[in-house]
């Protein structure tokens, strides 16, 4: 082997390493609301000071609002698909990886259209749904419907410079999710406030042990029934009938 070749493949093995490296490594920026719309090209994982959910609205019996899957982003591989993640402000580190352990039912979907019309269900029990875009401001949190159309038309919605995640309701879900929010149905529900969980909950230390979230209160409890504050102990705790644990 000559002394040209040498050269290069010990050029070649610094060089292969880095770029490995920059394709399996992305970073994140979430701004001062704590919460940040996510398209991921690939499975990924995260911190634990970081957040991965999803929401979902069936219809059964006991649909009362959106449902919120959560999971601390050190615990899974999230698929590739639509989040909003949650955390304090500041910089995230995301490594891809090949193969995803977190699946699961969402009804977060993504657009890069100014005007967006929902034709993906053409069914007539379907026809009626509603978009819902997220929103992310210091006043609001949630998914706002665009009064700029008529009420036959709500499938249909603008999204303005970073605005892409959104939600489509079918009418008999909203008409559900109207009644928790406040409203008496489908065409009076204008924004779906966010219920699930915030980055005031990971300055806690509490780790959902239910994907299944709705809203969160500061009201805790211990097993025994009683209140507690925030200055918690190990243990497990009760909040709006679900458990968490504070693992340290």
């Amino acid at each position: 082997m000559n002394d040209e070749l040498k050269k290069l493949l010990a050029i070649a093995a610094i060089l292969l390493p880095l770029a490995a490296s920059a394709q399996t490594d992305t970073t994140v920026v979430i701004g001062e609301t704590g919460y940040l719309p996510l398209k991921a090209s690939k499975p990924f994982t995260g911190p634990a000071n970081l957040l991965i959910c999803t929401t979902n609205a069936s219809n059964n019996a006991k649909t009362k609002d959106l449902t919120y899957y959560t999971y601390r982003a050190d615990t899974c591989v999230a698929m590739a698909t639509c989040y909003v993640l949650i955390g304090k402000p500041g910089t995230y580190t995301l490594t891809y990886q090949e193969t995803a352990t977190l699946r699961g039912s969402s009804n977060l979907s993504w657009t890069d259209e100014s005007i967006y019309t929902d034709t993906r269900f053409q069914t007539d029990s379907e026809k009626q749904r509603r978009v819902y875009k997220f929103i992310n401001t210091k006043e609001k949190i949630g998914f706002q419907r665009d009064e700029n159309y008529a009420s036959e038309n709500y499938k249909t919605c603008a999204f303005g410079e970073g605005e892409h995640l959104y939600i489509s309701l079918p009418s008999n879900v909203a008409d559900k999710v109207a009644i928790n929010n406040g409203k008496t149905g489908r065409d009076d529900l204008d924004f779906i406030a966010w219920h699930g969980m915030t980055p005031d909950d990971i300055t806690t230390g509490l780790t959902p042990q239910t994907s299944n979230l709705k809203s969160q209160t500061s009201n805790l409890y211990d097993l025994q029934g009683r209140a507690v504050g925030t200055n918690l102990q190990k243990g497990v705790y009760i909040s709006n009938g679900k458990k968490y644990i504070k693992k340290k």
